[in-house]
C-alpha cells in the first residue's frame, strides 16, 4: 500500500506543478477532480478491507487455537483412558463445530481477499487513467507553449518589418 501512495502522492504534485504552469480547461479539471475523488475512494475501501480481513485472520486464528487446545484436551482423555463418554462427546462437538467455524471464516477471508485484490485492480486502472490523462493534458501544454513562442516570433518579426 505505501508503495502504491508514493507513485500517487508524486503524480499529484506533478499535476499541481502542471495545472499551474498551464490553464486547463473546466472539463478537464472536473475530470482530475473525479480521478482524484475516486482514486481516494477506492484507496478508503481497500484500507477497510484490508481491516476487515485482519479482523477475520485473527478470528480464524482464534478458532485455530481453541480447536487445537480441544484436540489436546480430546487426546489427553483418550491417553488416559477417561470412560467419560459425556466430555469426549462434549469435545467432538465443540471440534465439529469450531471446524465449521473455521471453514466458513477462511470462506469469508478468501471472499474479502478477492473483494481486495478487485479493488487494487480498480484502482490500478484509474491510475492508469489518471497517468495517460496527465501525459495529454502535458503534450497539450507543451503544444500550447510552442504556440506561444510562433506567435512571439512572427509579432516580433511583424514589429521589425513595420520598423523596418
Amino acid at each position: 500500500m505505501a508503495n502504491r501512495k508514493a507513485p500517487i502522492a508524486a503524480a499529484i504534485l506533478c499535476l499541481c506543478f502542471v495545472r499551474a504552469q498551464c490553464d486547463a480547461s473546466p472539463e478537464q479539471e472536473q475530470e482530475i477532480q473525479m480521478l482524484k475523488s475516486k482514486v481516494a475512494s477506492l484507496e478508503d475501501e481497500i484500507r477497510r478491507r484490508k481491516e476487515e480481513t485482519s479482523q477475520l485472520e485473527s478470528i480464524v486464528r482464534e478458532r485455530t487455537a481453541q480447536m487445537a487446545a480441544l484436540v489436546g484436551e480430546l487426546e489427553l482423555l483418550q491417553k488416559l483412558n477417561v470412560a467419560d463418554d459425556e466430555s469426549v462427546m462434549k469435545a467432538n462437538t465443540n471440534v465439529d463445530m469450531l471446524e465449521k467455524q473455521i471453514e466458513r471464516l477462511g470462506s469469508d477471508l478468501e471472499d474479502q481477499v478477492r473483494k481486495g485484490e478487485s479493488l487494487e485492480a480498480r484502482a490500478t486502472e484509474a491510475e492508469k487513467n489518471w497517468h495517460e490523462f496527465s501525459r495529454k493534458l502535458e503534450h497539450a501544454e507543451n503544444i500550447n507553449v510552442e504556440q506561444r513562442k510562433k506567435i512571439k516570433d512572427l509579432d516580433d518579426r511583424l514589429q521589425n518589418a513595420q520598423v523596418g
